[in-house]
């Protein structure tokens, strides 16, 4: 008799196995509606801008074609899968929540669905790729019998162990990518007291961006401020009053992936330098906009960087970075150190693959330092705590020795990543109002 662990690995695996009973000309029939199911989906979610959101939008309802075509029936499993969906909607929804509060934003009704239908895509692939491992096997003789026998556990058992060691890296990847999205609670007027205009905007590529625009009585300066990986516009109103103060307009928007705008689709600064230029282009037109100055933290920061590099920000008269990253791969090795030193090559590669996949750069091409000289000559102020543990000093160092002259590094003891003003406080005020004024004459 198959002891009970035996038979849970088979109970999971033949999910993955063709049903015996169909013939080759069924399975070839299957493959090429599934094919063409797969074209008109991609149509069909035309109106989901990144191709891997798109991708991944289609995956359950081709599961859902390949199972009725497949003549499966649904069984007990189906509803704990239910049952499943149901706490995982909530749990997303709590933990969405949650970490929400943190921020002073709330979490939509609808995101902890869409998280839920991304993480079943995910599910699927896994078992797509489980049944591709498993293939080849069944094209050897006595193969198939032993893939579907009580004795073939352990083989069964070692596709899957290859599955999840090639999917593991994947499903870092897509949930970094892929982010919840957390809208402010507040605004300009009820956190800061000040009249603000709501603004609708796109970028080139045709993402839809929202934004504050926070005047300031007769001035022709305004500072564009730009927020993290995570974050959105409302978490930037703790800079907004003293700047104000300073006679400065003020310019926050989320950018793609993140609070109100369009996508679901994070790309560490290089698709998001289109919003940071389309932003840029808004306050041009604007009667405040004579004179405008880039305020960037962390990812931020990278997004102003690579819009410089690929189109100059012209617009912009000078930058201040806070707590920005000079190269992303690093970064993401520094998170391996838990491996073996032989084991982090092959697995950077696969993340640094996967990363190519979901946002179309590899890791090593998430490096804003290549174009931190092209600001010159408009005046760059780098700002960063030393006890940034997120994105270490180093990286702040490498960006001033790659970026050229009129540049200021601003050291803050002690603060945490992008904590500079809450622990330096005035002195951090004075630094950036200083800088500005300066600089935006």
């Amino acid at each position: 008799m198959v002891n009970e662990p035996k038979a849970a690995i088979e109970s999971i695996c033949k999910i993955n196995i063709v049903p015996i009973e169909q013939s080759p000309q069924d399975i070839w029939r299957r493959l090429f509606i599934l094919m063409g199911a797969a074209v008109l989906l991609w149509l069909f979610f035309f109106w989901i801008a990144a191709p891997s959101e798109r991708f991944n939008a289609l995956l359950v309802p081709l599961w859902i074609l390949n199972f009725v075509l497949a003549r499966r029936r649904l069984n007990k499993f189906a509803a704990v899968g239910g049952v499943g969906a149901v706490v995982g909607v909530l749990g997303f929804y709590i933990l969405g929540s949650i970490q929400a509060s943190h921020l002073g934003a709330h979490v939509t009704w609808w995101e902890p669905l869409q998280k839920l239908y991304f993480t079943v895509g995910l599910f699927v692939l896994c078992n797509a790729l489980c049944a591709v491992i498993g293939a080849p096997i069944t094209l050897i003789p006595g193969g198939r019998e032993l893939m579907t026998a009580p004795r073939g556990w352990w083989l069964r058992l070692l596709c899957i162990g290859v599955t999840l060691i090639l999917f593991t890296p994947y499903i870092y990847v897509s949930f970094n990518t892929h982010r919840f999205k957390y809208v402010s609670s507040g605004n300009p007027q009820t956190s800061c007291g000040l009249p603000f205009q709501m603004v609708d905007f796109s970028a080139r590529d045709g993402a839809q961006l929202k934004g504050w625009f926070i005047p300031s009585a007769g001035s022709q300066r305004t500072i564009v401020i730009v927020h993290g990986i995570g974050s959105n516009r409302g978490d930037m109103l703790s800079v907004v009053p003293f700047l104000h103060r300073a006679g400065f307009n003020l310019f926050l928007f989320d950018l793609r992936g993140h609070g109100e705008s369009s996508g679901h689709t994070t790309t560490f600064g290089v698709n998001e330098a289109r919003d940071v230029e389309a932003a840029a282009q808004w306050i041009s037109r604007q009667p405040g906009g004579k004179s405008i100055g880039m305020l960037a933290y962390s990812m931020g920061g990278s997004s102003v960087l690579h819009a410089v590099g690929e189109n100059g920000l012209p617009e912009v008269r000078s930058i201040v970075l806070d707590s920005t990253f000079a190269e992303f791969a690093p970064l993401a090795r520094e998170q391996l150190t838990f491996l073996p030193e032989k084991v982090v090559v092959p697995v950077m590669g696969l993340l640094s693959f996967y990363t190519r996949l979901e946002i179309g750069v590899g890791l090593d091409d998430i490096a804003p330092r290549r174009y931190i000289g092209r600001i010159s000559p408009r005046p760059l102020l780098l700002i960063h705590g030393t006890g940034d543990s997120l994105i270490p000093s180093s990286q702040a160092r490498l960006n001033y020795a790659s970026a050229k002259q009129p540049k200021a590094l601003y050291w803050i003891d002690g603060a945490e990543h992008c904590a500079g003003h809450r622990v330096a406080g005035e002195e951090y005020e004075k630094r950036v109002i200083s800088f500005f004024d300066k600089s935006l004459r």
